[in-house]
């Protein structure tokens, strides 16, 4: 409508009082179906109107009243959406624990297997794609432990194997009596270990042991005391060794050899010192010894760096001639030459 110039009604409440022709307000609300604004006597009303048979039928609201039941409308829409919302958020976070749960549980059942825990299995039932996940990983954790469990039973094995091929070699190494090297060990190692100095240029110290007077011993206490004799001074022999490379072998009979290797004549001396130490410590009774009323031993040694021209009989054998020496001169003693 159109009052001196100035618009009272229109479909935008903005446009009310403001300037307009009466030819375009005409068009807009002479037909058809429609709201508008609407200004009575200065009040403003929201108006819904219909043309129909030359009348216009007219729904007047004040626009307080408009205003008031859009801001209730938007009010409850506010709250049915932020319900919504909620609702949407709940059932988000329901189905994301649903789905991260069986992963948790997938997870926890990984790292205990590779954590070594091959007979973690995981329980849980899901009813879902999960499931085939679940049996996977559990079979998995199977056929890791048969693969484990059948490599350690071959691995066990083999240690078996071995370990009883060392102790046969081991037994075959050593005399059964003294628990020391044998004469076979002896001749095999002492070549061994001089073939290994000769190119470093490196020292060698052999020591020749006898027990002396131990035809007599024998003839006086027994064999089977013999043998506890010759046991006990193995025994004082072991105990003054204390390197690894350094070994002591029966030669024969009452006599045994020592290989220091990388031992100089010094050395060897404090070697065969604590040997006629710890021997005389053990207090053997030899009643018929010229010597002395317990058990003694004599000792002959050479020392020397290991040249070409050497080899294991020719230090046996001056080793050999240190001990005559050692018991031409009275016996219980070292000799070095």
């Amino acid at each position: 409508m159109l009052t001196e110039g100035i618009i009272t009604a229109h479909p935008n409440e903005n446009l009310i009082d403001s300037n307009v022709s009466s030819e375009n307000w005409y068009q807009a609300v002479s037909s058809g179906n429609g709201f508008m604004w609407l200004k009575i006597d200065g009040e403003v009303y929201y108006v819904g109107y219909k043309n129909a048979h030359s009348y216009t039928v007219l729904g007047l609201i004040p626009g307080q009243d408009f205003y008031k039941e859009r801001n209730q409308l938007l009010f409850e829409s506010g709250r049915f959406l932020l319900f919504a919302i909620i609702i949407l958020i709940t059932v988000v976070c329901l189905a994301l624990n649903r789905l991260l749960q069986p992963i948790k549980h997938l997870v926890n059942g990984i790292e205990k297997i590779a954590e070594g825990n091959l007979d973690a299995r995981i329980e849980d039932s899901y009813n879902n794609e999960f499931d085939k996940i679940r049996d996977a990983v559990n079979l998995m954790a199977s056929d890791i432990k048969i693969h484990m469990d059948s490599k350690l039973q071959a691995e066990r094995l083999a240690y078996e194997r071995e370990l009883a091929r060392l102790q046969l070699v081991d037994k075959m190494n050593h005399c059964s009596l003294t628990k020391t090297y044998n004469r076979h060990y002896l001749d095999e190692n002492l070549n061994r270990v001089i073939s290994t100095l000769r190119r470093s240029g490196s020292t060698l110290s052999v020591l020749m042991l006898d027990v002396d007077y131990f035809k007599k011993y024998n003839d006086t206490y027994g064999h089977i005391e013999g043998d506890k004799c010759l046991q006990t001074v193995a025994s004082a022999i072991r105990s003054s060794l204390t390197r690894v490379d350094d070994f002591a072998a029966r030669y024969g009979g009452e006599e045994f050899t020592i290989v220091l290797p990388n031992t100089d004549q010094n050395g060897a001396r404090i070697i065969a010192d604590k040997i006629l130490t710890n021997v005389r410590s053990r207090h053997i009774p030899h009643e018929n010894s010229n010597v002395a009323d317990r058990v003694t031993v004599s000792i002959g040694a050479v020392s020397g760096i290991v040249t070409d021209e050497m080899n294991a009989k020719s230090f046996l054998k001056r080793a050999d001639e240190a001990l005559y020496q050692s018991k031409q001169n009275g016996r219980n003693r070292c000799t070095f030459v």
